[in-house]
């Protein structure tokens, strides 16, 4: 009997794999089409389950043209080449070589594919970043582009568009200057309430406001002096929150202390819009500052005490060495005060106006990668400027320095 009963469960237990479609050996797997044909098109055989999200990935430079491969797709369904952004040049030229509205993942569904295309025409600047100054240009002069959806569907290995929806939907304009500047205090707000007010308080955030190139030129210029006054700048560095602010504590973990990694970006900042000195004072704080750590390991954040002569700054008890945006934030001062930019492709070094704090005399930079090719330089600081000079060069790379 008992052997029995075992059967008559085994027995149930196929049938009811079978009607759920489990036991089916060439049951139909698809990874997420909902036409069961997967990829391989109308004539194609269906592809195998694949767990590889279905974002497409359109070309491998900003224009998304080319012919790219993707995983999960059937040979005869290469990606087609489809420019459906034609300002990105312009943008690119806008921004300072970002991209300020760029909608850049298609989605696949099954053989369906949906996208943003842009059409209507795109206004330039007289110069570039100059609509940050309210020239009706880039993004201030978004209702001369037109964003579409668009639906194109595979066909003999080829896509054909279906159908155009043209969007009345705009970008929101660049209220930031608006929204977040605290025109008595001279920096900009830390963040909007829930009623959209502005949190207007005095904190290192408006200075990477700076690295991203958002700030208007004119309040640059009163915002660096916010930044580097003596409620802000402590000797060693900027602090996250002013003294003098409700909330200040120069013990903080927020509120008060100073992060090397938010100095770094700030330093970077200035030296964007034409701070070098300012942003070498930075420099010079942290890195005289980085003298008084064990093993000279720049810490998460220090107290934001202000500097005393002849002594080093308070430690936060429980801040992370290392770590590592303080590890990174020494290569990123070096970039900002030497004016050190990179261009790979054509093998170019360029150094704009370098300095060097005072404490440091010399610097060397040793193999320093330039595509394929690698360069030592030296660096000597003197009472007017930095002099450069080339040590070792291997390969084909020209070094560029503006005084």
């Amino acid at each position: 009997m008992k052997h029995f009963l075992q059967i008559c469960l085994i027995v149930i237990l196929i049938a009811f794999l079978n009607a759920c479609g489990g036991g089916s050996s060439d049951s139909n797997q698809s990874n997420g089409n909902n036409n069961g044909g997967g990829d391989g098109g109308p004539s194609g055989p269906p592809l195998p389950a694949s767990n590889a999200p279905f974002w497409t990935q359109w070309g491998a430079n900003p224009q998304h043209s080319g012919e790219v491969p993707v995983a999960g797709q059937g040979a005869i369904h290469q990606l087609a080449d489809i420019v459906y952004d034609p300002f990105v040049p312009a943008e690119r030229r806008e921004s300072g070589g970002g991209l300020i509205a760029h909608y850049p993942s298609p989605i696949l569904d099954g053989n369906d594919v949906y996208f943003t295309v842009k059409t209507g025409t795109y206004t330039a600047c007289s110069s570039p970043t100059n609509w940050t100054n309210g020239e009706a240009c880039g993004p201030n002069a978004w209702h001369t582009m037109v964003w579409n959806e668009a639906r194109d569907t595979w066909v003999n290995g080829a896509l054909v568009r279906q159908w155009n929806f043209v969007s009345d939907w705009k970008p929101a304009p660049n209220r930031f200057e608006a929204m977040f500047w605290c025109e008595d205090l001279s920096t900009y707000a830390l963040a909007l309430d829930g009623q959209k007010r502005p949190c207007r308080v005095r904190t290192s955030n408006a200075g990477q406001c700076l690295f991203t190139g958002i700030v208007h030129p004119e309040r640059a210029t009163r915002l660096a002096r916010t930044l580097s006054g003596p409620d802000s700048f402590s000797g060693w560095g900027v602090r996250t929150l002013a003294a003098g602010e409700a909330r200040y504590n120069p013990m903080s973990y927020h509120n008060g202390s100073v992060w090397p990694h938010d100095n770094a970006l700030i330093a970077h900042g200035l030296v964007r819009y034409g701070f070098g000195d300012l942003a070498l004072q930075i420099w010079t704080g942290q890195f005289e500052a980085g003298m008084y750590f064990d093993l000279h390991r720049v810490p998460e954040l220090f107290c934001g005490f202000q500097q005393d002569p002849g002594e080093g700054p308070i430690t936060y008890p429980v801040a992370c060495a290392p770590q590592a945006w303080s590890a990174a934030s020494v290569f990123l001062l070096f970039q900002a005060c030497l004016g050190l930019t990179i261009d790979g492709p054509e093998r170019r070094v360029y150094l704009t106006r370098p300095r060097l704090p005072a404490s440091l005399d010399e610097l060397r930079i040793h193999n320093l990668e330039v595509g394929d090719a690698t360069v030592d330089l030296l660096l000597r600081r003197h009472e007017d400027d930095v002099g450069v000079n080339v040590l070792r060069r291997d390969g084909d790379v020209q070094l560029m320095v503006v005084m």
